[in-house]
């Protein structure tokens, strides 16, 4: 038994993994390589996962949010440079406001606008509204 710990062919341990992952995903064509890259193998199950969030999504508002979140370069605004002399430059608030935003949390308290529709707590009502300053 200590034999075994101590001195076990590291292909075997790879071969077992590799079995795992078959039994999870599929097996790989027989035209396929082994892939290298650690997101070919990892590709399978966030489909998977996509797929069982994505089906379990009733509310419209929420399947929007889902949809806008996975799409591609919908977070290119997290590597935006903050040169302030450019203007690409975010206050706390705004990034506040903006993660709110994506992941549908609370971003006020329920209010009446200056144009009289009713503000709820998403913020939604700000982007659109006509007589809203801050865009």
């Amino acid at each position: 038994m200590i034999s075994a710990l101590f001195f076990f062919n590291p292909r075997d341990l790879y071969y077992l993994r590799y079995t795992d992952w078959q039994g999870a995903h599929g097996p790989l064509s027989p035209s396929d390589t082994l892939p290298v890259k650690q997101s070919v193998w990892n590709k399978p199950g966030i489909l998977s996962s996509r797929t069982t969030v994505e089906s379990s999504i009733s509310d419209s508002c929420q399947k929007a949010r889902f949809l806008a979140a996975a799409a591609p370069h919908s977070r290119d605004w997290l590597l935006a440079l903050p040169v302030t002399s450019c203007g690409l430059w975010l206050t706390d608030e705004a990034v506040r406001v903006a993660v709110a935003l994506r992941l549908g949390c609370s971003v006020s308290v329920a209010h009446t606008c200056r144009c009289g529709s009713l503000v709820d707590t998403l913020g939604i009502h700000g982007s659109v509204c006509k007589q809203d300053q801050v865009k």
